[in-house]
């Protein structure tokens, strides 16, 4: 409970200087900040993910080639 307070506090704290004045947690524009939050984390995780998708493939494509190279020797 308290953590969630504190959660608020800090969301609330940035709607204020995103807005540049204060914001209610009931307000309309402060759940449109909090959805346009949301959606942004979620891009950014969506993007790690791939990356690290990314960085998994292109070890074992080297891994791979350096065993073919070795084996052609």
């Amino acid at each position: 409970m308290y953590l969630q307070i504190v959660k608020r506090q800090a969301l609330l704290e940035e709607a204020r200087e995103f807005f540049g004045y204060e914001v209610s947690h009931r307000d309309a524009k402060f759940q449109q900040m909090i959805e346009w939050k949301e959606e942004q984390e979620k891009k950014e995780r969506k993007l790690r993910r791939k990356h690290v998708k990314q960085n998994l493939l292109a070890t074992q494509v080297a891994k791979l080639t350096a065993n073919y190279s070795a084996s052609q020797s």
